[in-house]
């Protein structure tokens, strides 16, 4: 084989392997957005019973959504993903004991994931995921990874945000597709952690050097809403 004709098959291997990986791009995307609708667009009934209320921190609404739950029998005990020092302060008589603290969380994995070892340590089965329903897709899938083979049932209670109190999807406006897209690539920002997560075995501490080289990343691909 001569030099031409190495280079042509050289040149023919690279573009079959950037054709594969185009392909396999754009087949993830498109799995992540039948994923994503399918979570905005069924509505699953609530359980009358569930072991324990889950909220993920955010939106004021979500912390409302979840002690109106506790208080309407839902569950016997509610988790706050991270617990608010001021949430104890003033609503520790409302929620005594039916409180289990996590405390330590900062982004969405680590929702995630510090739940997820609440759960296994209290042996919870049963619990409803309580957060903004722009937020669910994300946050249900990572909490069900994390607790893949634990036999835990996830149930999902989206919480309508903002000052209109309607649903992002479909969007509506301009400002909901951003909110939609951001969650998209969001996701794949919390699979990069959780890949990091596993190389090292823990969380980054709070001024490591990759949380500013991630914030510019983040504020290069997401939309400011």
């Amino acid at each position: 084989m001569n030099y031409h004709q190495t280079k042509r098959s050289l040149l023919s291997v690279i573009r079959r392997i950037f054709i594969a990986f185009v392909v396999c791009c754009i087949s993830l995307v498109l799995v992540e957005a039948a994923f994503f609708s399918y979570i905005f667009l069924h509505v699953e009934p609530l359980p009358k019973r569930s072991g324990t209320i889950v909220v993920f921190l955010g939106d004021a609404h979500r912390i409302e959504a979840g002690i109106d739950l506790l208080n309407r029998g839902h569950a016997s005990r509610l988790i706050l993903s991270p617990t608010p020092k001021r949430f104890l302060q003033r609503q520790i008589a409302t929620v005594g004991q039916a409180m289990i603290p996590e405390e330590k969380a900062r982004t969405t994995f680590e929702n995630a994931l510090f739940t997820s070892r609440l759960v296994r340590s209290h042996g919870i089965h049963s619990l409803v995921l309580v957060t903004s329903d722009y937020h669910m897709p994300r946050s249900y899938f990572l909490l069900k990874a994390l607790l893949l083979g634990q036999d835990v049932t996830v149930y999902r209670y989206p919480v309508q945000s903002g000052k209109t109190q309607q649903p992002v999807f479909p969007p509506r406006s301009k400002r909901d597709a951003k909110i939609v897209y951001n969650e998209i690539v969001e996701l794949w920002g919390s699979l990069g952690e959780w890949a990091a997560y596993s190389l090292r075995g823990d969380v980054p501490a709070k001024d490591a050097p990759a949380n500013k080289y991630l914030q510019m990343l983040r504020q290069a691909l997401l939309f400011d809403v």
